[in-house]
């Protein structure tokens, strides 16, 4: 008997002489390729003459650990990412079970039914709504001895919805995650393997686990872009559920009241469906304050007068409040206010942000350097740092409410040893993980003007994103959020505030089919990385000149950047026409030793818009 071996370097064959049923597609053999042993997949069997074939040395796993769902999964990723086979296949196998074989005989079933399959979008603000729907199809689901997975960007955010879903499910519950112990991740995996766990709740990782019965998929905040990997390869969740969804036959619910605006467009192409949902709570009450007028009367800024008035009437009634800044730090960054110089990182070269008592810090890479007085382009004074941060808005407002409890969260800090003993919280975006556990009546978003008039053509989106995201969070009636904005009048803004999915569609999609971004075009940026800038740029610039003439649109290469000892640069690749762009990518990866310099390496990101 003949067996097809998966190895690192290809596929090749070996003659094996154990029982059949030893040898199975899905486990792992050892065999010898030029007298070294290697760890391979079995992915075929077959009858033939075996000629000089050399032998299976051994099988590891007693049962196969890629179930025939996982094969056909880890062969579309292959397909999407343009990577080894044997590269997704690896990331099926727990830690665990990498250092040793399976042992143990375990059982599986594979649901062979050709069921059909939908894919919905649910836009609910309100998550009570929307969970209370999506409780009822897992039930539903369980009930016809179906499985379910739902995938949240974080663990810490979203505690409440896991003790709801091991309350409701008990026994057949499980939550995981790459950041729980190694024998509890093997110890889940054996059991959904088994069957044993149903409802299966976890962060991207989870969407690698032996699924049988797989029938409903759901991804909670589909927008949030935690979901994309920050090692190579870059892999983003909700696009990966999509796959699963695809090769199990399995409904999937992308749920997200801000999507990305290519998920929209499939939604009024008919491409996927619109999950409604029912018992929605009336929005809360939204103020948009205009900073440019504040700045008239109010000389100190960050905090307008209209928020300083809300926050003094809650904490007076014993209520807390929230406030969210985009920027850790004092001030974003410091310009000269002659001729508009700003300091920059010496290893990174992005503007240095201000942290009293007096030092600059990279946000990026963490260095530190000293503020630069005297400006060292035209000798010029430096204007007042800009862009206020949360040590700039805790400033203010110990000024404001000097007998109130203050505190500050974001990357560097947390409540956990403070309890429920304060009035305001300042944060960035770690705000997030306490939202749910404390009832704020009152949240200010200082800069919603963060994304505006950054230059990408998803600066629309961001915006819109971050202040409706902020604004469904706080979906109550009883609840007042307050946007402060330099621009008020702009289109998106508004959209944002009134959570208007139409009108934000209706405009942008417009701009972007002028523009031929997504969904009219596919992007890829290739990566270049090494630890020598010269040669970083050498060859980014002799892959841009390979690329020419091949009917794509070429951007870049980007500026190099520098992350503590390594340089990277970018070219961003956009093409109307997805398939032809796949086959001139494939062509390019097996052509680019060629086309780099020695310790030069090149990656490609099939979701530069996700970042």
């Amino acid at each position: 008997m003949i067996a097809d071996i998966l190895l690192p370097f290809g596929v090749f064959s070996y003659r094996y002489s154990t029982p059949q049923e030893e040898v199975r597609i899905g486990k792992r053999v050892e065999v010898e390729v030029k007298g070294k042993p290697f760890i391979g997949f079995v992915i075929n069997k077959r009858e033939g003459k075996e000629r000089n074939l050399k032998p299976i040395k051994r099988v590891i796993d007693s049962s196969p650990v890629i179930l025939p769902l996982q094969a056909r999964f880890s062969t579309a990723i292959s397909d999407h990412y343009l990577l080894p086979l044997y590269q997704v296949m690896e990331e099926f196998i727990p830690t665990k079970l990498k250092k040793k074989g399976l042992r143990e005989a375990l059982p599986s079933q594979e649901n062979q039914t050709n069921q059909s399959f939908s894919i919905w979008l649910c836009l609910s603000p309100h998550e009570e709504s929307r969970w209370k729907s999506f409780m009822g199809e897992i039930r539903k689901t369980l009930k016809n001895d179906g499985t379910v997975l739902i995938i949240f960007p974080q663990y810490v955010p979203y505690l409440h919805l896991f003790d709801r879903l091991s309350f409701e499910f008990k026994e057949y519950f499980c939550f995981y995650s790459s950041e729980i112990p190694v024998s509890q991740q093997y110890k889940i995996w054996k059991s959904v393997y088994k069957g044993e766990k149903k409802i299966i709740a976890g962060t991207w990782k989870a969407l690698f686990l032996p699924f049988s019965h797989l029938k409903l998929i759901i991804v909670e905040s589909m927008h949030s872009p935690v979901y994309k990997t920050k090692r190579y390869p870059y892999f983003w969740a909700p696009f990966l559920a999509e796959l699963l969804s695809k090769e199990g036959k399995a409904n999937l619910i992308l749920s997200s009241p801000v999507p990305p605006l290519e998920y929209l467009y499939r939604w009024k192409q008919k491409e996927i469906k619109l999950y409604e949902t029912h018992g929605e709570n009336s929005p809360p009450k939204v103020v948009v304050v205009n900073m440019r007028r504040e700045k008239k009367i109010n000389k100190q800024s960050g905090i307008s007068s209209y928020l300083r008035e809300r926050i003094e009437e809650k904490i007076s009634q014993g209520e807390k409040v929230a406030i969210l800044s985009i920027r850790k730090g004092y001030a974003g960054y410091r310009i000269c206010k002659r001729c508009r110089y700003v300091q920059r990182c010496k290893q990174c070269g992005i503007p240095l942000a201000y942290h009293k008592p007096n030092k600059m810090v990279c946000h990026q890479c963490g260095r530190e350097e000293e503020p630069e007085e005297i400006c060292p382009r035209c000798q010029g004074a430096y204007t007042r740092e800009k862009s206020p941060g949360t040590q700039k808005i805790m400033e203010r407002l110990k000024i404001l409410f000097p007998q109130t409890t203050i505190l500050k969260l974001d990357k560097d800090s947390s409540l956990t040893s403070e309890g429920n003993s304060f009035s305001i919280v300042v944060g960035t975006i770690y705000l997030e993980r306490i939202i749910r556990k404390f009832n704020f009546s009152l949240f200010g978003l200082t800069n919603a003007d963060t994304y505006l008039y950054r230059s990408h053509y998803l600066s629309h989106e961001r915006t819109f994103q971050l202040i409706g995201e902020w604004i469904s969070h706080f979906y109550d009636e009883e609840k007042e959020v307050v946007i402060q904005t330099y621009h008020p009048e702009n289109a998106f803004i508004k959209y944002a505030v009134s959570l208007d999915i139409e009108g934000f569609y209706s405009e942008e999609i417009k701009i972007r089919k002028e523009l031929g971004y997504p969904p009219f075009s596919s992007v890829v940026n290739i990566l270049i990385k090494g630890a020598h800038p010269v040669k970083v740029e050498r060859s980014a610039l002799v892959i841009k000149e390979y690329l020419k003439n091949k009917e794509l649109e070429i951007l870049g290469p980007a500026l190099l950047k520098r992350e503590k000892n390594r340089f990277s640069t970018f070219i961003l690749l956009k093409s109307p026409f997805q398939e032809k762009l796949r086959k001139i990518l494939k062509d390019f990866l097996s052509n680019q030793s060629h086309l780099v310099e020695k310790n030069v390496m090149c990656l490609l990101d099939f979701h530069p818009q996700i970042c």
